[in-house]
Order: C-alpha cells, then structure tokens, then sequence
C-alpha cells in the first residue's frame, strides 16, 4: 500500500520538494487527499529535521500521514492547532479528507 505520493515543504516563499513515492507500477491509482500544516505566528511546523513555515502532503484515501510536530520559537508556546487538536505532535490516521490546519502560538508574557 502506498503511504506517501509526494511531500511539499515551504520556507517563507520558497517551496520544496521534499519526497515521492510511487509504489508498485501495477498498483491501481486511488483517490488522494492534500493534508496542510500551517505554522502560526510565533513557530514552525516539522515533518524531520527542518523547521518549515508550512508542510504539504498528498495521500491516498485511507493511508495514514506522516507526524507533524508545532515547534514554538523561543518565547512562544504552543497552544493548539486550528482545529482544536491540543496536542503539539499530529499524525493523522486513514484520511478520508482534505484537511488545512494552522499551529497557533502564544507569545510569552512575564510578570
């Protein structure tokens, strides 16, 4: 089963081809779903080692995506994504949608 047709990552306005898999040639093409993880004002997103402003990623219908983690720059902190998910570290499982979501951050503020 193929897990991931291709990987797109975006450092300000540049975007980069990250990965591609293809599968077995003989393999039926299924339907796909664009997953889009948005990093908020004060962080990144992260797929690997890179902290990027915005991940994109193309699955088959009921494959499971990659783990996206938020990353708050220094003197931010997470807080939650878009959707209401709490957790910094996402991997979404069988997807069946499109989905976009953004990291939200909260700045720090001491007393």
């Amino acid at each position: 089963m193929k897990k991931l047709l291709l990987l797109f990552a975006m450092l300000g306005a540049s975007l980069f081809f990250v990965a591609c898999s293809n599968g077995n040639d003989n393999e039926t093409q299924s339907e796909y779903f664009v997953l889009r993880y948005i990093a908020g004002n004060g962080g990144s997103v992260q797929s690997t080692s890179s902290l990027l402003d915005q991940i994109i990623l193309q699955v088959n219908q009921g494959d499971d995506g990659i783990q996206i983690t938020a990353v708050a720059n220094s003197g931010w902190r997470f807080t939650s994504w878009s959707d209401g998910v709490t957790t910094a570290i996402r991997n979404e499982i069988n997807v069946q949608a499109d989905l976009t979501v953004t990291a939200q951050f909260t700045m720090i503020v001491l007393s």
